[in-house]
């Protein structure tokens, strides 16, 4: 299990991180020698495995979320930092608009290719492509979560 893919995609996020960083400057960090640091990243390493703790310590202090990131994906989800920043009233207004018109073709489409009771495959695509679109929309929206001004 230690060697599946998505662990190992999540490793190589942690390498790439004290690659990037640099082993002397997380060594600060972690308390502990380069060497070492360089070890527990790496994932070839069987003897000196990275810990949670290290991985979070090394996230936390470099700003860098990619081992965040990495793990998320696997587990299939989406990282995304909480916004606190403002959003205008009118552009979420818009957005919100923008979505709900969306929904509507989606739902015009639909009824139409369902009209003669078969969906073709030119029709399915046109419907996954504007479902792709919507998807689109609400990740957009999300995105704008935040106060609004």
């Amino acid at each position: 299990m230690l060697n599946s893919k998505e662990v190992l995609q999540v490793l190589n996020a942690a390498h790439g991180l004290a690659i990037d960083v640099g082993a002397k400057t997380l060594s600060e960090a972690l308390d502990m020698r380069p060497a070492m640091v360089s070890n527990r990243f790496n994932p070839s390493t069987e003897t000196h495995l990275l810990g949670l703790g290290h991985a979070i310590v090394a996230t936390l202090d470099t700003g860098d979320t990619r081992i965040l990131a990495a793990f998320a994906k696997v587990a299939g989800f989406r990282l995304e930092p909480i916004d606190a920043t403002p959003v205008d009233r009118n552009e979420l207004l818009a957005a919100v608009l923008e979505l709900d018109s969306a929904k509507g073709e989606l739902a015009r489409q639909l009824s139409e290719a369902i009209e003669d009771g078969v969906i073709s495959p030119r029709e399915e695509q046109e419907l996954a492509a504007r479902a792709t679109e919507l998807r689109e929309l609400i990740d957009r929206l999300q995105l704008k979560q935040g106060t609004v001004k």
